[in-house]
């Protein structure tokens, strides 16, 4: 543990409290909600339907993909 906190000594700033927020918004972006806001909007309720019907067919995709490598937790692969 000695040889890991003598590594990483140039980057934890004064006093070892590290190197502080990298952003200006040190817990989050404060234009995240904008942001979502106008897509619902710009989207309207079928766009929002439509996207989150092509969003389901492309996870289905993938999990069906998967099966025959992974082991799935999905319920649809629990009943197979």
């Amino acid at each position: 543990m000695k040889g890991r906190e003598q590594n990483s000594s140039p980057f934890k700033g004064e006093a070892g409290r590290g190197m502080g927020s990298v952003s200006a918004a040190p817990w989050g972006s404060a234009s995240i909600l904008p942001i979502s806001w106008m897509y619902i909007t710009m989207m309207g309720g079928a766009g929002l339907t439509r996207a989150t019907e092509i969003a389901i067919l492309n996870a289905n995709y993938v999990a069906a993909k998967l099966r025959t490598t992974t082991r799935c937790s999905t319920p649809a692969a629990r009943a197979a």
